[in-house]
């Protein structure tokens, strides 16, 4: 699993880190209260940016119908 490599002539043995999903929260020493909060904000801030850019392209389409019944196109 491990690979050697060598730095300055000295051998390291490199290994892959682990997948975000193989962390286990609770070796890291946070409890279940800053696991939850981070999770609320996370999605929170998930939810807020999806709708910015939801609103984003729903202007550019006003914009474009507007824009085309100004101008005749």
């Amino acid at each position: 699993m491990g690979e050697k490599i060598k730095y300055k002539g000295n051998a390291i043995k490199v290994t892959r880190a682990h997948e975000p999903d193989d962390v286990l929260w609770e070796n890291l020493g946070y409890g279940f209260c800053d696991v939850l909060w981070k999770r609320i904000v996370t999605n929170f801030l998930s939810v807020v940016l999806i709708c910015f850019c939801a609103g984003i392209l729903f202007g550019i389409s006003i914009g474009q119908v507007i824009f085309q019944e100004n101008f005749n196109i």
